[in-house]
């Protein structure tokens, strides 16, 4: 399993299912014009380690997924509650000032708001 920074603009980090390649690829059909070059510019491999915790809690909602044949991406929001992945965004969980830090690391001058990568209101 493979983690990756702004998979979704709205996820600040989340376990990639399929390849960041195919994910580069739905980006340029399928995304605002607009919007490209900054999602493929964030979208990166994490490359530090993240806390066994996060990677555990992935690990279990991938067997519940895989238990109900189910193929959905699930992260944490304030809609749904804590899943699996944090949007520092106030969410609980022992691993967000750990994931919090390794992002301001590995990837500087983010526009990263806590909520998404196009901090507006447009997105809120």
């Amino acid at each position: 399993m493979i983690f990756a920074w702004h998979v979704h603009h709205d996820v600040l980090v989340e376990a990639v299912r399929g390849t960041l390649a195919e994910r580069a690829d739905y980006i340029q059909r399928a995304k605002p014009i607009a919007e490209r070059e900054l999602r493929l510019r964030l979208l990166k491999e994490v490359k530090g380690e993240l806390p066994p915790s996060f990677v555990q809690a992935w690990a279990r909602l991938d067997e519940v997924m895989a238990t109900w044949g189910l193929k959905l991406w699930v992260y944490a929001s304030p809609q749904y509650g804590t899943h699996a992945a944090p949007r520092h965004d106030g969410v609980e969980g022992d691993w967000v000032p750990a994931i919090a830090a390794l992002h301001s690391v590995e990837c500087p001058l983010c526009p990263w708001d806590g909520r998404s990568i196009f901090p507006s209101p447009s997105y809120a």
